[in-house]
Order: structure tokens, then sequence, then C-alpha cells
């Protein structure tokens, strides 16, 4: 399944960061906020999470070619001042695996729901640290640095592997998800739910983000969804 997620309106310019801690090193960064990302180009929406839902608990048939990244670790860097990936996509079987990579300690702190323990650690310069959380959580949980405030990144932790963010152009693709009718709930952290939005030149209301799709077997494309400005709070 493809589509691609564009931004109704003026593409908004990211505000740069004042960096007020180890300006030494995030000094040198040239950094921004990421809470929304918008090519001026494509106007594509980086970041839009898009996710298979459905009861916790659920089982869903996950097909055969996702078998060899079903325990494989997920790599989270602090680099550069700044959390990469912004959206980590990891299955409860995967263990996530966070590294300091700058010349200075990272903080993670990850809030999770009482599903899964919460943390909050710090990593040496050049360190690792290991984790798994073994149950799918409903929603993206928050990942912060309580030293560097402006780091902000997202965790999808699922019992499922369909799950996406989108890339610098607004595209994702979430391949061999199961034919016939399934539920996906689009989210972006900024907006939320995604509720307005155009596809195919008509206006739909998705109820809290979630559109019911009916999937035939091969591929899925469902084109430009253009999402109104009106959802990102200035």
């Amino acid at each position: 399944m493809t589509g691609r997620l564009l931004y109704d309106g003026e593409p908004p310019v990211p505000q740069k960061v004042t960096v007020d801690k180890d300006v030494e090193v995030c000094g040198k960064c040239n950094l921004v906020h990421e809470t929304l990302l918008v090519d001026p180009n494509s106007k594509g929406i980086r970041n839009v999470i898009v996710m298979l839902t459905g009861d916790l608990g659920k089982s869903v048939a996950v097909h055969e070619s996702y078998k060899e990244t079903e325990t494989a670790d997920v790599v989270f860097d602090n680099e550069h001042c700044r959390f990469e990936p912004h959206v980590v996509l990891l299955r409860a079987t995967q263990k996530l695996v966070m590294r300091a990579r700058d010349p200075i300690a990272s903080n993670v702190k990850i809030d999770m729901s009482p599903r899964n323990p919460s943390i909050n650690i710090t990593i040496a310069s050049g360190g690792t640290y290991e984790k798994q959380f073994p149950r799918a959580e409903s929603m993206p949980r928050k990942i912060t640095c309580p030293v560097h405030t402006w780091e902000l990144a997202w965790i999808v932790v699922k019992d499922h592997p369909y799950m996406a963010a989108t890339d610098e152009q607004g595209n994702f693709a979430i391949t061999n998800v199961p034919a016939g009718k399934q539920e996906f709930m689009f989210w972006q952290e900024q907006a939320g739910y995604l509720r307005e939005v155009t596809v195919g030149g008509k206006k739909e209301a998705w109820q809290r983000g979630r559109v019911a799709l009916t999937l035939k077997p091969g591929d899925n494309d469902l084109g430009d969804i253009v999402v109104s400005e009106k959802l990102f709070p200035r």
C-alpha cells in the first residue's frame, strides 16, 4: 500500500532552534524544530505516521516477508544534537538500540503508557543502551531529551509490521498488507489525528484519523492525500 501526504497551503518554514545547552557542540548543528516539516516543492508532509489499527492484543496475520526482521535490532541515534530517526517504528518482538554519537552524553526519555515501562536514561558519549517494549501501544509515544529540550522524536510499538512514516516528499509504503477490509490511522505530531483530507479531489472526514480500506491482492496506491492546513496550529 502506497500514498502521499500533501499540505494544503503555503509550506511553513521550520523555526530555528535556540541552542542553550552544550553550545560548543550543538551550536554548530544548524538545528530546526521538526514538529512540522513540509517540502517547499512537492508540499509533502514528512513524518506522518500511518499504521494498521485494531484492538490491542488482536493478532494480525503477518506476511512471511517480514519473518527475517521479526527480531532485528532497530537503531535510534542521538547525533548532531537531534534524534534520528524522528519516527521510530518498532515491533514488540524487536529490540531498540539507542546510541550516543555526539562527543557529549545523550539523554533519552520515553514516556510509555502503563502497558510498557517508561525510561529516562543517560548514555555516555559513544555508548549504547538496549531496551525491548514487549506490548503494543495504541498511539505513538513521545521521546524527549531532558537536557536538550528541543530534541523530540516519536516511537510506534506494534505487534505487527504494518506501519510507516512519510519521507521528505510525503511518500509512504507498507508492503504485503493482508488483502480485504482493513482500517488505518493517519497521525501527525502537530495536527494529531488527520481528520480533514481531500482524496481524489473529494473532501473526506476521517473520524480520529481512521479510514477503512478494502485492499486487493498486490499493489494498492491511495494516491495523493491532501491535508487541510487548518489542522496544524501556528
